[in-house]
C-alpha cells in the first residue's frame, strides 16, 4: 500500500475509534436528565451511538449531493441499516454489563430508548459508542387559530417581545391581512389555499405539467381524516407512533396501540377531541385534491401522494401542557418513530418530501444537537428534505427546534407576500411561504382557514414535490438551491438579513426543467362550441384503487398549451366526461368560442393502468362515432366492454360480440360494474356456451334486470370485465342506432 494512502486510512481508523470512546460531555442536554432525574427518580432517554462512517459533515454532505435514482436510493438505505444494526450489536454487550436494555430501538436510525436512573445515566455517560443523549420530551403543534388576525404571544414570547417592525412593514401588512380577509369574505369555499397557491406561483408550475405526480410527502403530525374529499386515493401508506411519556398519557393509535402501520393506523380521528384536525389541514396545503364537488381545490402538489404519520400523545400532565391538560403532544421517541419509517418507505413511494408542524423553545442560531438531525441528515441523502414551521412566537432572530437544525429547510409565513410579524422570522430561516387564514382540510369532510407556520411549512413540502416531479433523481442540494435561488428576497425594517419568498415557478426554471409534455396523446377533440359534435372522454381506471390523472390541453392549430385538468378517477370507473366539463375546470379555463371550429390534443397522463375513449355525439344526426385515435396505438385488449348502455338510452342498444380463440366450448364470465364510480353490480355468465372459433351476440340492454337491478334516473353505463380464467377469447362493444340503422364499433381505446 502506497505510504500517503496507509497514513490517510490509518487517521480514518484513528479518528474512528476516538469517535468511539469519547465520552458524552456535561451540558444542557445532560442536565435536563438530571433534572428530571432528581424530580421523578429516572428518565426516559434516547441515547444516540455513534456510526464512524457516517461521522463527518463532509460526508453526509456528499450523499446529500448525490443524485437521488431509484438504485442509489435503494442502496443507501440498506447500507444505512446494516451500519446501524451493526452498531446496536456492538453496543448491547456493553449495555447489559451495566444492567440497562435497549426498550425501543429504530431500523435506520442509530439510536435507541431506555430509561435510566443516575447510576446508570453515569455509565452511559461513559460508554464507547455512545455519541449523545437526549432527554425523551414533548413538543406541541405549530399553528394558531384560523379567526386570529394579530396573533396574540405566546407566555415565552410576551417574556421577551420582538422587534418593532417600521411604519411602512406595518402598513404593508395591515393591507395584506386586509386582502386576504376581503379574499375570504368573497369566496369562503376557497379561500385563500386557491389564492396561495397563485401567490407561490405553483399554479405556472402546473400548466408546464407538473402537479408532484409520482411522488410521495410524508407528514407527521396528528393524524389525518382519510375519508375527505381532499384525499381520495391518495394515501399509499400510513403509520402511527405514540408514546406513553407517563402512566397518565393516553396513546393516541387504533385500539389504544402504542404503533401501528396497517390502514387507517394514521387516521383514528375519534381518540381524542381535535386528532387529525391539524393534520388534515396541512395534507391538504401540501397534495389535497378535491374535486368532488362544483369548487375544485386543489394543494400544491396535488398530483402527489400523501403519507400521513400521526407522531401525537393525549397527555394529562398539566405541566407538560401549559396547564391547559389535556393536551396533543409529540414525544422526541415518537417523532424518530415516524421519521425512521419515512425513510424505510423513501424507495417504496418515491418520497419528495417530509413535512413536520411542531416545535419547542424558540432559540437563536442552529441547534445541531437536537436529537431529529440524524434522521434530518439521512433523508437529505436520499434526496428528501424535511420541511418544518419555524414558530409562532413573534420572535425576531430565533425560530424553534427542530426547524433550527442547519440541515432542515426552516419556513416561516406570509401574509400574501408580505413577512409576518406575529410568527418567528430569523436569519437561518430558509424560505417564505403563505400561512394566514390559509383554508383546507377540517375534520368530518369540512373545510376551515387556519394560520399559522404550520400552513406554511406544506407549501413548501409541496413545492419540493413539484420539483421532484419535473426532475426525479434531484439530489437533496439541488432542490434547495433551487427553491432558494429561485425565491423573492424579502425583508422587514426589523430584519439584518433577507429571507427567499417561493416561487415554485421560478425554481423549476433554475432546476433546469423543461415544459414537456407527458402521457398518451388523444388528438382532434372538438372544442365544445364545435356545430360538428360534441366530444366526450372516458378514462377507465383498471387498477381497484382510485387515483388522479392530469391532463395538458393544446391547441391543435396553434400548438400552444392552454390548460391543465385533473379529475380523480376511481377503481373499475370509467366517468364520461364532455369537453365543456374540461375546458370549465381546466386551470386556467379553456374557452371555446361559438361560431369557430376548435380542436383540441389531450395528453392524459395516469398513475393507474387503464384506457381513454373519445366519442363523437352529434345532435344533428343523432350519431355516435368513436374517434379514438391513439398517439400511442390502438389498445387491443379484448377483456373490457366499457360504458356499455342501459336501457334508459333510447335509440342506442350495446351488444357484445363474443369470440371463442379456445379449442373448447365455453361460457364467458362478466363483472359488471357501475360505470361512474366502479360499484359492483353483479356477475353475468353468458346463458349458452360458445363453440371454439365462433362467436355470439349478446343483446345487454336489459342486463341490469337480468341481475335483479333497475336502472336509477342517471344510470346510463356500466362496465364489462371478462373474467381471465374458463374462456379464452375476446369481446367487442358494439352500439346500433336505431333511427339510422347503423352499428358502430365502439370498442378501440387507448391505453394509458
Amino acid at each position: 500500500m502506497p505510504a500517503r494512502r496507509f497514513l490517510l486510512c490509518l487517521a480514518a481508523m484513528l479518528s474512528s475509534l476516538a469517535a468511539a470512546r469519547a465520552e458524552v460531555a456535561d451540558g444542557p442536554a445532560v442536565a435536563e436528565i438530571r433534572a428530571m432525574i432528581a424530580r421523578e427518580g429516572s428518565a426516559r432517554i434516547i441515547v444516540e451511538m455513534a456510526l464512524p462512517e457516517a461521522e463527518t459533515a463532509q460526508a453526509r454532505e456528499r450523499a446529500a449531493a448525490e443524485p437521488a435514482t431509484p438504485a442509489s436510493v435503494a442502496a443507501k438505505i440498506e447500507r444505512n441499516r446494516a451500519l446501524v444494526a451493526d452498531a446496536a450489536r456492538e453496543m448491547r454487550a456493553a449495555l447489559a454489563a451495566a444492567d440497562i436494555t435497549m426498550q425501543q430501538e429504530y431500523e435506520h436510525l442509530p439510536m435507541f430508548v431506555t430509561d435510566v436512573d443516575a447510576a446508570r445515566l453515569e455509565r452511559l455517560m461513559r460508554m464507547p459508542g455512545v455519541r449523545a443523549i437526549h432527554l425523551d420530551k414533548p413538543l406541541a403543534r405549530r399553528q394558531l387559530p384560523g379567526n386570529v388576525l394579530y396573533p396574540v404571544p405566546t407566555k415565552a414570547a410576551a417574556a421577551a417581545p420582538a422587534a418593532t417592525p417600521g411604519e411602512a412593514d406595518v402598513a404593508a401588512e395591515a393591507a395584506a391581512r386586509a386582502s386576504a380577509v376581503e379574499a375570504a369574505a368573497d369566496d369562503p369555499n376557497t379561500a385563500l389555499l386557491s389564492s396561495t397557491v397563485t401567490y407561490i406561483n405553483a399554479d405556472d408550475a402546473w400548466a408546464r405539467g407538473f402537479t408532484g405526480q409520482g411522488q410521495s410527502i410524508a407528514i407527521l403530525d396528528d393524524g389525518i381524516d382519510r375519508n375527505h374529499d381532499m384525499f381520495i386515493g391518495k394515501i399509499v401508506a400510513e403509520a402511527c407512533y405514540s408514546t406513553k411519556g407517563n402512566s397518565t398519557d393516553v396513546a393516541l393509535c387504533p385500539g389504544g396501540a402504542a404503533s401501528s402501520t396497517a390502514p387507517g393506523a394514521a387516521s383514528n380521528c375519534a381518540a381524542a377531541t381535535n386528532a387529525c384536525a391539524h393534520g388534515s389541514h396541512v395534507a391538504g396545503i401540501a397534495a389535497g385534491n378535491d374535486t368532488t364537488g362544483s369548487v375544485t381545490l386543489r394543494g400544491v402538489a396535488h398530483g402527489a401522494n400523501l403519507i400521513p404519520i400521526q407522531v401525537f400523545t393525549l397527555v394529562n400532565d398539566q405541566t407538560d401542557c401549559d396547564n391547559e391538560a389535556p393536551c396533543l403532544l409529540a414525544y422526541s421517541s415518537a417523532i424518530l418513530s415516524g421519521l425512521n419509517y419515512a425513510i424505510g418507505q423513501a424507495g417504496t413511494h418515491k418520497l419528495a418530501a417530509v413535512n413536520l408542524s411542531l416545535g419547542g423553545k424558540p432559540q437563536s442560531g442552529a441547534c445541531d444537537g437536537d436529537v431529529r438531525k440524524p434522521a434530518i441528515d439521512t433523508l437529505r441523502g436520499l434526496g428528501v428534505l424535511t420541511t418544518i414551521a419555524a414558530g409562532n412566537d413573534g420572535k425576531v432572530g430565533e425560530i424553534t427546534p427542530p426547524a433550527c437544525i442547519s440541515t432542515a429547510l426552516a419556513v416561516s409565513a406570509t401574509i400574501i407576500t408580505v413577512p409576518d410579524s406575529g410568527v418567528n422570522h430569523a436569519a437561518n430561516v430558509d424560505v417564505l411561504a403563505p400561512g394566514v387564514l390559509v383554508r383546507s382540510a377540517g375534520l368530518n369532510n369540512s373545510y376551515v382557514s387556519r394560520s399559522g407556520t404550520s400552513m406554511a411549512a406544506p407549501h413548501v413540502a409541496g413545492a419540493v414535490a413539484i420539483l421532484k416531479s419535473a426532475k426525479p433523481t434531484a439530489s437533496a442540494v439541488e432542490l434547495e438551491t433551487a427553491l432558494k435561488t429561485g425565491g423573492i428576497p424579502t425583508t422587514l425594517s426589523s430584519w439584518s438579513w433577507s429571507t427567499p419568498r417561493l416561487d415554485v415557478n421560478k425554481s423549476l426554471d433554475l432546476l433546469g426543467a423543461p415544459s414537456v409534455v407527458t402521457g398518451v396523446a388523444l388528438p382532434g377533440v372538438f372544442g365544445s362550441k364545435n356545430l360538428g359534435g360534441t366530444s366526450y372522454l372516458r378514462f377507465f381506471n383498471a387498477d381497484t384503487a382510485a387515483a388522479t390523472m392530469t391532463i395538458q390541453i393544446y391547441d391543435d392549430v396553434t400548438g400552444q398549451k392552454v390548460g391543465t385538468w385533473t379529475r380523480q378517477i376511481r377503481g373499475l370507473a370509467s366517468p364520461q366526461i364532455s369537453m365543456a366539463e374540461i375546458e370549465a375546470e381546466s386551470s386556467p379555463p379553456v374557452t371555446s368560442l361559438p361560431g369557430t371550429v376548435q380542436y383540441y390534443t389531450l395528453f392524459v397522463d395516469a398513475p393507474f393502468t387503464g384506457f381513454a375513449q373519445h366519442v363523437l355525439y352529434s345532435p344533428q344526426t343523432s350519431l355516435l362515432s368513436n374517434l379514438s385515435f391513439c398517439g400511442n396505438g390502438v389498445a387491443d385488449s379484448g377483456r373490457y366492454a366499457l360504458n356499455t348502455h342501459t336501457t334508459l338510452i333510447n335509440g342506442y342498444t350495446s351488444f357484445l360480440l363474443v369470440h371463442n380463440t379456445g379449442t373448447a366450448e365455453a361460457r364467458p364470465s362478466f363483472d359488471v360494474r357501475d360505470a361512474r364510480d366502479g360499484a359492483q353490480i353483479g356477475t353475468f355468465t353468458t346463458s349458452g356456451a360458445i363453440k371454439p372459433q365462433t362467436s355470439a351476440l349478446i343483446d345487454i340492454q336489459n342486463l341490469l334486470q337480468v341481475l335483479g337491478k333497475q336502472p336509477d334516473s342517471s344510470q346510463f353505463h356500466l362496465n364489462l370485465i371478462m373474467s381471465q380464467t374458463g374462456f379464452t377469447g375476446f369481446a367487442q362493444h358494439w352500439v346500433q342506432n336505431a333511427a339510422q340503422g347503423i352499428v358502430t364499433n365502439i370498442s378501440a381505446k387507448c391505453d394509458i
